[in-house]
């Protein structure tokens, strides 16, 4: 006697059929197709169709202060020192200062044909007469000799002698020939020879006060 339940269950014909027509009758899917790339491993999962938080970019570092600066010290001025012009070789040059009298001094010809005694320069009384400066040029040979005043006359000063120098230029500088309250002259024994130039003098008070009598 067959079973009642057993009448109730398809059969594997009956399934198969039914299997068919659901295949056939099935409703197809329709939509869009969402592909979602991979995510890598920590990121944080997004939602469908919401974008995603932007990275927030790393904070670049603040540069270290700088120090401060030294103070730079004020440059020297520098002077700027002309070449000295070469002075040619044997030659050499001095500066001599102005003496103290040269302010004060005076001038006078010389011009004595010999033989003979000039007087050149007077005395003055209360002052003393000093002599700066002689330069004289003699025509031949002769003896030069100059008379100081009160200190009396100099050497003979030879002239045009064996080929020597028929003059010459005596400069005193700071020590000046004193003739004290006396006048200067000159005296020449050449015959016929002329002697001529010029000197500069000056005056100087005399100190000395004369008692009275």
């Amino acid at each position: 006697m067959a079973d009642p339940e057993d009448t109730n269950k398809p059969t594997d014909a009956q399934a198969q059929t039914d299997a068919e027509k659901a295949a056939t009758t099935a409703t197809p899917i329709t939509g869009k197709v969402i592909i979602l790339p991979p995510i890598p491993y920590g990121s944080p999962i997004v939602p469908p169709g919401s974008k995603p938080k932007p990275t927030p970019a790393p904070k670049t570092p603040q540069p270290a202060p700088t120090p401060p600066k030294t103070p730079t010290p004020p440059k020297t001025p520098t002077t700027t020192t002309k070449p000295k012009t070469p002075i040619a070789q044997g030659l050499t040059i001095t500066t001599t200062p102005y003496p103290k009298w040269w302010k004060d001094a005076a001038a006078y010809m010389i011009d004595v044909t010999g033989p003979a005694t000039v007087l050149q320069i007077a005395p003055t009384p209360g002052y003393k007469t000093y002599i700066a400066t002689i330069v004289i040029v003699a025509t031949g040979q002769t003896d030069v000799t100059f008379n100081m005043g009160v200190f009396g006359p100099s050497g003979p000063m030879h002239l045009g002698g064996d080929g020597g120098p028929l003059g010459m230029v005596i400069a005193m500088g700071d020590s000046p020939l004193p003739c004290g309250q006396g006048g200067f002259s000159i005296t020449v024994n050449g015959l016929y020879v002329r002697l001529s130039g010029f000197l500069t003098y000056f005056y100087e008070k005399d100190q000395v006060q004369t008692a009275p009598k």
